[in-house]
């Protein structure tokens, strides 16, 4: 029978070693999702401090780069913010988040 194994480097448990057929079933098997509901709100801060958050490894997007490409993407990004923003003391955008109520079944 083949087996399921977690491949991250990382994190490698023998729990997680599965049967294929019966991965669905003991991921989701026990739980329900209740609701749904998102979340949209108006943001704005400044391209510095925008800056400063991202060389500080805040936002996970810039968290996935090496130290090679990681200047090169900061300065992109600011090159962006700075064609699409007239003021750049004054970022404006809109973030979205979900929040999803999940149920654990008895079975």
């Amino acid at each position: 029978m083949a087996r399921w194994r977690w491949r991250h480097e990382t994190f490698r448990h023998p729990s997680l070693s599965l049967p294929a057929d019966d991965r669905p079933k003991a991921l989701t098997g026990r739980l329900r999702m209740i609701a749904a509901r998102t979340f949209r709100y108006a943001r704005t801060s400044s391209l510095e401090r925008l800056l400063e958050q991202a060389r500080s490894r805040h936002y996970s997007t810039f968290s996935l780069y090496a130290e090679a490409g990681f200047e090169k993407a900061c300065q992109t990004f600011e090159d962006a913010v700075r064609r699409q923003f007239h003021d750049p003391a004054k970022v404006a955008w809109r973030d979205q988040n979900i929040l999803l109520q999940i149920g654990r079944t008895d079975a």
